[in-house]
């Protein structure tokens, strides 16, 4: 298997941290407007990720994208490298990372999110000291509730999901936004950790409620209100 080019990496990290980021606008839809047919969220997702929208990204904000979210990247300052990329990305795909898998990857998360949100709100609640959910901000809600989806149901390694949750809460949360995700996300993160996962830290505390148990050992990946901007 050819290995991506450096350039071509952050290409996919950029157009994976989008698709979460229209992942989180479906799930912060659904918030405000429960009754909203879950078509829309579809419709949302194929006309923010599709071509045209892509191409209107790398015209109009990904500049700043880089800037913000890849600041310590080595290959950020390159705007125009991983523009042409973004570009290529539209035309033909990548040869490892396809445009059918970005939209899987936000219908999956929405999706995800949207089946497990039972159980997603109550393990928030138990570790979000003196924060019910009801009072949080719609933004830093529904931040959690995608971050902690992937912290138990899905595969990706928890830096990334941690710091995948911190960046869509500096982008559409307010100033202590980041800090309260990650606080919330790393209590989380703690306690449902499991010693009979070996790809997990070793040094797990355990739930305190132990009917909660991990979803991860056994789960399978699978317009009123202006969405957030």
């Amino acid at each position: 298997m050819t290995k991506r080019s450096a350039s071509e990496e952050l290409a996919v990290q950029v157009l994976r941290r989008r698709a979460r980021e229209v992942a989180f606008q479906v799930l912060y839809q659904d918030d405000l407007n429960p009754g909203v047919s879950p078509a829309v969220g579809e419709e949302f997702v194929r006309r923010e990720l599709g071509d045209q929208a892509i191409l209107q990204f790398a015209q109009e904000e990904l500049e700043e994208f880089l800037r913000e979210g890849f600041r310590d990247h080595p290959m950020a300052e390159q705007v125009e490298l991983i523009r042409a990329e973004l570009q290529r990305f539209v035309r033909e795909g990548f040869s490892q990372w396809r445009k059918e898998q970005m939209l899987d990857l936000a219908r999956r998360l929405v999706a995800g999110v949207r089946r497990h949100r039972t159980e997603i709100d109550a393990a928030l609640a138990r570790v979000a000291h003196h924060w019910a959910l009801e009072r949080m901000a719609p933004t830093d809600r529904n931040v959690l509730r995608l971050g902690a989806y992937e912290l138990l149901y899905e595969s990706t390694p928890d830096p990334v999901v941690l710091d995948e949750a911190i960046e869509l809460a500096r982008r559409f949360g307010g100033a202590k936004s980041p800090s309260f995700v990650n606080g919330i996300l790393d209590r989380l993160r703690r306690e449902y950790i499991s010693a009979a996962d070996p790809r997990r830290s070793t040094d797990s505390l355990k739930p305190e409620n132990n009917s909660v148990a991990n979803p991860r050992s056994s789960a399978q990946t699978e317009p009123n209100n202006s969405l957030p901007t």
